[in-house]
């Protein structure tokens, strides 16, 4: 479970002398000369948003923006020539496709690092996009609208190896209410996490496709968790953290 550090949101254009006071207070990390900076790429075609992550990474002694570049194809050619960051973030703007087929390329390269955590970081990512995205080896998704706080633990934690998600506004969605359940219902929910549709639940389980529909129904009203995408997605960060 991650934690919210700070509610206002990260707007590159604030990042200024206050700015830098408050999130140096926020973001203490100790034995800082013992550190090795955590390496991070960002790709975004809007300079003034990897310039305002710049320094607001420049608040840590445990995480530095190494580079900047404007298209997929400059990152490409960099990965082929330098070692590969701790940290790659693609801004989702580049759209759905290109970043889902870079993906896929990058994964089959000769030169793919497992290691590298991919953040993909935008205005708006819905469950239905982080769930794609992670099924292509994202380990991160980050809103551009969190709060400073909330931009560092992101990059920690990615880098560390774990997932992190935040999409419409919420972080990480976990199923919030699972002792709730009834057994039925926790072997339904094990079946939707895994991507199974009501009709090969219900094969499954040997029950009605009504009654799987109705288990499903319970599941959302208990957890809180409205979309199958989200029930999935909390399963996949769970593999991942785990």
């Amino acid at each position: 479970m991650h934690h919210v550090i700070g509610s206002t949101a990260f707007d590159p254009s604030s990042v200024g002398a206050g700015h830098h006071e408050a999130s140096q207070r926020l973001l203490p990390t100790p034995e800082a000369d013992q550190i090795q900076p955590r390496r991070i790429w960002v790709c975004d075609s809007i300079a003034v948003m990897a310039e305002g992550l710049r320094s607001l990474v420049s608040t840590t002694d445990d995480l530095r923006v190494e580079t900047h570049f404007s298209s997929l194809v400059d990152v490409s050619a960099m990965l082929r020539l330098a070692p590969a960051p701790d940290v790659l973030m693609l801004d989702r703007g580049v759209g759905m496709r290109p970043l889902l087929d870079w993906l896929d390329g990058w994964k089959s390269s000769s030169n793919y690092d497992l290691r590298v955590g991919i953040v993909i970081w935008g205005v708006g990512i819905d469950a239905e996009e982080a769930l794609r995205f992670f099924r292509s080896g994202a380990r991160g998704i980050l809103l551009k609208t969190a709060d400073a706080g909330s931009v560092i633990t992101c990059l920690r934690t990615v880098a560390e190896g774990q997932a992190w998600v935040e999409v419409g506004g919420v972080r990480e969605p976990v199923v919030r209410r699972r002792s709730d359940l009834t057994s039925r219902e926790f072997q339904v929910l094990q079946l939707v996490e895994r991507g199974y549709r009501n009709q090969e639940i219900a094969d499954e389980l040997g029950i009605q496709v009504g009654t799987v529909k109705l288990h499903v129904m319970r599941i959302f009203d208990k957890t809180g968790i409205r979309q199958r995408s989200r029930l999935v997605l909390e399963r996949m960060t769970r593999d991942v953290t785990g």
